[in-house]
């Protein structure tokens, strides 16, 4: 298995809640000596751990977004939900020309 440390901006993920530290995203290529020879046609070709610098790591997931799940998603990250929209919707004009437009029609 050969495992990457993929760069991430400054603030990409929640602090681990041991240490405070931000976790390094990990992507493995292959599979490892610990799957068994069974799992080599079911092993994801690529898969994404999270782990921190005091030892705090998540399982290894086929989506980086399951990993940060289990790490814990920063919620001031997270999209707002919008409120309901309080806009009327305008009357609709009549069907018979105005003054106006009768001049000019």
């Amino acid at each position: 298995m050969i495992q990457r440390h993929i760069p991430t901006p400054p603030g990409r993920f929640a602090r681990c809640e041991k240490c405070g530290a931000e976790p390094r995203h990990i992507a493995m290529l292959g599979r490892s000596s610990k799957d068994g020879t069974g799992v080599l046609a079911t092993a994801q070709p690529v898969r994404h751990s999270l782990e921190c610098r005091c030892g705090r790591r998540t399982l290894k997931y086929p989506s980086l977004l399951a990993a940060e799940q289990e790490w814990g998603i920063r919620h001031d990250q997270m999209a707002l939900a919008l409120p309901p929209s309080k806009v009327t919707p305008m009357r609709r004009r009549a069907t018979t020309p105005t003054r106006k437009e009768a001049r000019h029609g």
